[in-house]
């Protein structure tokens, strides 16, 4: 109900009268950058109600910046300016690290999600379209190397493996 006011069509138009000038939209970042830019256009699309004919700004950190980046090429004309802190552009390891560990970092583990959920957090992450596309990309590794959460592991018969090539889908 609440996001509906959020919308071009349901968009709650009643604090006009005092012209406001700050708009946080959330997003749920398990589903697609995709998605959840689709979802901010139509926000936009809202705040351009107060506005008419006017170009927004965008404050965005960590994955709302890819967020907005995902719209702005969706939309183009529509942003005046986008700033952006913390922003993944080449991707994160830390979903891999999440994925591997079963773990968010935030308190969250598999021991606490499977007796929640009654499955384990490794398992509920890898279904995230959100957090497949905060993965490390090749460009993440040429500037980095190897993400410190990432161990040294060898596979069947007793190769190095190498995590560049393990996880951008180039091993074999």
């Amino acid at each position: 109900a609440a996001a509906a006011r959020r919308t071009a069509a349901g968009c709650d138009m009643t604090q006009e009268k005092q012209q406001p000038t700050l708009f946080v939209f959330a997003y749920d970042w398990r589903r697609s950058n995709v998605d959840s830019a689709a979802a901010l256009a139509d926000y936009v699309a809202c705040v351009q109600r107060f506005y008419p004919g006017k170009k927004v700004d965008i404050l965005a950190h960590s994955m709302g910046g890819l967020i907005a980046r995902r719209y702005i090429l969706d939309h183009p004309g529509k942003v005046d300016q986008l700033i952006t802190v913390a922003t993944p552009f080449l991707g994160s390891p830390k979903p891999l690290y999440q994925i591997l560990n079963g773990t968010t970092g935030i308190g969250y583990s598999d021991s606490a999600t499977s007796a929640l959920y009654g499955t384990e957090l490794r398992d509920m992450l890898e279904y995230y379209p959100g957090i497949h596309e905060l993965m490390s990309t090749r460009s993440y590794f040429d500037l980095g190397g190897r993400p410190y959460a990432i161990q040294q592991r060898h596979d069947e018969v007793g190769k190095l493996v190498d995590p560049n090539e393990e996880f951008m889908g180039l091993g074999g």
